[in-house]
């Protein structure tokens, strides 16, 4: 069976329990339509309860259903997107594809064949995202609702959350990233070269599944040293690369360090704290 078969796309008002609502994607794969809110306390599940990059919001705090590409257990510190980008040197089309298409597309159309000849396992790829800059119409940015096992010899189908703006040829440049939510892991696995995604609430196991706290109040342990808010107007937050929190004194942002926030609570000279208003997304 093609994964076209296997989708249905979810149709329902948000509903609010104890405070948490859900928000599951445009297209879900068949089982995975699961409207029961979470409690995003209960984590580490052996079997995946919702698509992966769900949404779950709690008071002021944003929530993302993740899939663990290791074991995390070091809580109160940020995990990262493990995914390479499909260019990177050494990891070409490792989490992902660049290149073209296998056939034209038409405007309209819900599935583009992608020239991408590896062994690709069913929905590897579902819940990433395709990009396109067609040279007759607007740039492409869709999310993948699944795709089929790849045929090695000469393309895989790639489905798509919603109809294709404009048509694409073979000779549109073309890519697919991996959904950022599977294989996330604790910072410190790409030093250097990783981003932060959120703060989860629970250990989880290597290829389970929970929530990660991508927005809102939480607690990130402070790398030590200079803590966030211990001089004068140092408020704002950013990663340090084994997932602890750093000051803007530590960590200049003209540099380029990845911003997770703003420090919630007033503090005195030489004594910061770790309590951050989350903005990562």
């Amino acid at each position: 069976m093609t994964v076209d078969n296997e989708l249905q796309r979810p149709n329902y008002s948000l509903r609010n329990r104890a405070g948490t609502m859900i928000w599951l994607p445009d297209n879900c794969l068949d089982g995975l339509i699961n409207l029961d809110i979470p409690n995003v306390f209960d984590n580490n599940h052996s079997e995946q309860r919702f698509p992966i990059g769900t949404i779950a919001w709690k008071d002021l705090r944003r929530f993302v259903y993740v899939e663990a590409g290791a074991a995390i257990d070091d809580l109160g510190r940020l995990v990262s997107v493990n995914n390479y980008g499909p260019g990177c040197t050494d990891h070409e089309d490792e989490d992902g594809f660049e290149g073209a298409l296998y056939a034209t597309a038409s405007a309209g159309d819900t599935y583009v064949d992608v020239a991408d000849t590896g062994a690709l396992a069913k929905n590897d790829w579902e819940g990433g995202y395709f990009i396109s800059f067609p040279s007759g119409g607007p740039y492409v940015c869709i999310r993948i609702a699944g795709n089929d096992i790849g045929n090695e010899s000469t393309h895989v189908r790639v489905y798509l959350d919603d109809p294709l703006p404009a048509a694409l040829t073979t000779s549109d440049g073309i890519t697919v990233y991996r959904n950022p939510f599977k294989d996330v892991k604790t910072m410190g696995n790409i030093v250097g070269y990783e981003s932060a995604i959120g703060v989860p609430l629970d250990a989880l196991t290597s290829g389970r599944f929970g929530w990660v706290q991508t927005w809102g109040p939480a607690w990130v342990t402070a790398h030590g040293g200079s803590w966030p808010g211990d001089a004068a107007e140092q408020r704002m937050v950013y990663a340090h690369q084994d997932g602890t929190c750093d000051p803007a004194s530590v960590k200049d942002p003209s540099s380029g360090y990845q911003q997770i926030g703003w420090l919630i609570s007033a503090t005195v000279s030489s004594y910061g704290d770790a309590f951050v208003f989350l903005t990562i997304m």
